[in-house]
């Protein structure tokens, strides 16, 4: 599954904190617009397994990255 939305918007490689008890050091997000500051919650975070050399979608309720 490719994490690339329909809309096009910039990527952003950033650290993710997951439900104040996860951290991501390195994801990338897609930034519709950079109108809020950051850190912003985001609706999808994603990392490299490297394992399977494809994306995985950083799953949790609040997920609020910064770069």
């Amino acid at each position: 599954m490719s994490p690339l939305p329909k809309e096009n918007p910039a990527s952003k490689i950033v650290s993710c904190d997951v439900d104040d008890t996860n951290s991501y050091s390195t994801a990338i997000t897609f930034i519709p617009s950079e109108e809020t500051p950051w850190p912003k919650q985001v609706k999808q975070a994603w990392i490299v397994d490297d394992k399977k050399l494809k994306f995985s979608k950083i799953e949790g309720k609040k997920i609020v990255c910064n770069p």
